[in-house]
């Protein structure tokens, strides 16, 4: 800034060249120098004297022009100031200003196309939005594994490599092939480039660090958000076979059968349909696992884990409970019917040993006789006492007649209607 306040000092060469190509190049110093310029020294061309037809024309410039010879122009500029060609001790080799130039202007366009892609990448990775189902959970998955190469192939270290070479080169540290240091790096052009390559080089690490991290952080996200899509999905299966079963169960569930054989086949067909429930409740028991242990680990969807689980479990006691409820009363069902037959076979069979009237005439004979008969009774009783289930179990026979009562906490079967069940078994019991 403070050179450019006071203005600068060129030198035209103009040595080996005609005068008339002064006038063009005072010109374009005129109109195009971003800077102030103080004074212009012409070196003297060869042909001097043509100056004499050609008219310098200096007071249409806003700066001074002096002309002067080589050895003159040692003596107005310290020879520190002014490079070998003028006679100066001033290091510049204008090849290697040209080639660091290049140099540099790539490395600064590449850092910031790259930090651009990489910014892209930022914003991919901090998207809250995640996918609402199963396919999409895997395919997001399968997206966000393919970034993870974008960010790692990144070359972050390869343009930090050459970074640190231009740096070398501004610096003076960096030796060529040929074995020739760079004698450019006092150039206060690429001394002040010195920060901003600097912090390229420090941003363009901590964003790929950053983005590493952010994809670290997105990868656990998207794999709890499979996680639960997987889990939903099979709670949504067990939902439907619950829903579904607890159908079919319903159809025929206040029937405990007319007799025994009908009461054996509802009790061997509702065992096949317990024991495949009873196989469901596996994966049941795996899903509510699952949950748990999605839960333990700090899933971000926790509590709606919880309360699915829960809503899971509830709907499956409340059908395995039904389940136990018929198999109970299909049980008592089974055994009641077996001892009525039973009972009620032998009916004819006592009755005409009772109506038989022959009478032994013999004391022994009639004290046997007598003895037989009353074995028939407590035979009749005890057969009659494990038939009725009134005389042997009062809470069976209620359990018969109504299975599930209405204080009964199983939704399923609390407002069955066993009715028709009921009048049955009455039915028997008074037969």
């Amino acid at each position: 800034d403070e050179v450019r306040d006071r203005g600068f000092t060129m030198i035209l060469d103009m040595r080996g060249t005609k005068w008339e190509t002064v006038k063009p190049i005072l010109k374009a110093l005129q109109e195009c120098f971003p800077g102030n310029i103080n004074m212009a020294f012409i070196i003297k061309p060869e042909k001097f004297w043509e100056k004499q037809r050609t008219s310098l024309g200096s007071s249409k410039y806003n700066f001074e022009t002096n002309m002067i010879s080589l050895d003159s122009l040692n003596r107005a500029i310290e020879p520190c100031q002014l490079t070998r060609e003028f006679d100066g001790t001033l290091e510049y080799d204008h090849e290697q200003w040209i080639q660091l130039r290049l140099m540099l202007e790539e490395f600064i366009w590449k850092a910031l196309d790259l930090l651009d892609k990489l910014d892209e990448l930022g914003e991919i990775l901090t998207n809250p939005e995640l996918p609402d189902d199963l396919n999409g959970a895997q395919m997001v998955l399968e997206e966000h594994n393919q970034l993870k190469k974008r960010v790692t192939m990144a070359p972050v270290e390869q343009l930090a490599m050459e970074g640190h070479q231009i740096l070398q080169r501004i610096t003076g540290e960096y030796v060529g092939s040929s074995g020739r240091k760079y004698v450019i790096s006092g150039n206060a052009d690429f001394q002040s480039a010195v920060p901003q390559i600097s912090q390229l080089l420090d941003n363009l690490q901590s964003t790929k660090q950053h983005l590493n991290q952010l994809w670290t952080v997105k990868k656990m996200r998207l794999e709890q958000c499979l996680q639960l899509r997987i889990f939903e999905e099979d709670v949504e299966k067990m939902f439907e076979w619950i829903s579904h079963n607890r159908d079919l169960f319903l159809v025929n569930y206040t029937e405990i059968g007319t007799c025994h054989q009908m009461a054996v086949e509802l009790e061997s067909e509702h065992c096949q349909f317990a024991t495949s429930a009873e196989n469901v409740y596996v994966n049941i028991t795996r899903i509510l696992g699952m949950a748990q242990r999605m839960c333990d680990s700090g899933h971000y969807a926790s509590n709606t884990i919880r309360m699915e689980g829960g809503k899971l479990e509830r709907e499956w006691k409340s059908l395995a409970a039904a389940l136990e409820d018929r198999s109970t009363v299909l049980r008592m069902s089974v055994v009641f019917h077996k001892k009525a037959e039973q009972y009620l076979a032998q009916v004819i069979v006592w009755q005409n040993t009772c109506e038989n009237l022959k009478i032994p005439s013999g004391i022994e004979d009639l004290e046997e006789a007598l003895q037989q008969h009353q074995n028939l009774i407590e035979t009749i009783s005890q057969t009659y006492a494990e038939a009725n289930p009134v005389n042997k179990c009062p809470q069976k026979s209620d359990t018969l007649q109504t299975p599930v009562t209405s204080s009964s906490a199983n939704s399923i079967t609390a407002k069955a209607d066993y009715s028709e069940a009921a009048g049955h078994v009455l039915d028997v019991v008074h037969e």
